[in-house]
């Protein structure tokens, strides 16, 4: 998902996650439309799906006791899983895995480590409250990543989640290609979307996108340039924006 700041994507995440109640949504299943109301929407959505921030919390205490401010669908995270979870962060090069290395302090607000660091634990956070869903949303929790991190990162989080349907907000324009589809945000309405390949030569707002950054919109190039971030925490005149006729295909399976 891309677009300029304000442009909708994080509305639309929480959207997706039940967290905002749509005025108007409808579910498909083998191609029929199923009647639920929103109310019935968010509650099914908050059942099945997890959304993993950019801006999560790293408080002070210990490594072990941040990654179990979390629950999943099944229910509260098990200590035998942080360490696949930090691993899938790519949080290993600066913390210890074992049971003495998840003692360790972290500082309050996380003073200690580097606004990456902070984000990747974060991120292991995120993916053990992502177990067992079916949809998982990334609000752009790799931003404060480099991005030979930021692409080891995802390629994990793609591997660990192949049973899901991941739908992230990204900025960096070089990770398009990872994706199966592209939804194009502007002004708070999905103004495209289908594989890279196509809107390359039919969407103008996507086009537009690529050139404002001086990107070549072809599928094989290293793009590099950054779309601007989105802005966090919007305000409920800014989520109304979102135009509930816009259709959004994803598959998730039948809980």
């Amino acid at each position: 998902m891309i677009g300029g700041s304000g442009s909708g994507k994080s509305t639309l995440l929480r959207v997706l996650a039940g967290l905002y109640r749509a005025e108007q949504i409808v579910f498909t299943r083998d191609g029929a439309h199923c009647s639920v109301s929103p109310a019935e929407a968010t509650q099914l959505l908050r059942a099945t799906t997890t959304l993993i921030p950019q801006d999560a919390e790293v408080c002070e205490g210990t490594l072990a006791e941040n990654l179990t401010l979390c629950e999943s669908v099944s229910g509260p995270a098990a200590a035998d899983g942080y360490p696949r979870a930090l691993q899938i962060a790519a949080a290993t090069d600066f913390v210890d895995t074992t049971p003495a290395g998840l003692q360790m302090r972290v500082a309050e607000r996380a003073a200690n480590w580097s606004g990456g660091q902070r984000s990747r634990i974060a991120l292991a956070r995120g993916v053990l409250a992502a177990a067992g869903s079916d949809l998982v949303l990334l609000d752009e929790p790799t931003a404060s990543l480099d991005p030979v991190t930021e692409a080891h990162v995802l390629g994990n989080l793609f591997a660990a989640f192949d049973d899901a349907c991941i739908v992230a907000s990204i900025h960096r324009l070089n990770l398009l290609e990872r994706f199966d589809e592209i939804l194009v945000m502007s002004e708070g309405q999905l103004v495209a979307q289908g594989p890279l390949d196509a809107l390359a030569l039919t969407s103008p707002e996507f086009q537009r996108l690529i050139m404002a950054h001086g990107q070549d919109s072809g599928p094989h190039t290293e793009a590099t340039g950054d779309l601007e971030p989105v802005s966090r925490g919007l305000s409920p005149a800014a989520s109304g924006r979102l135009r509930p006729a816009q259709a959004v295909r994803l598959p998730v399976r039948e809980p």
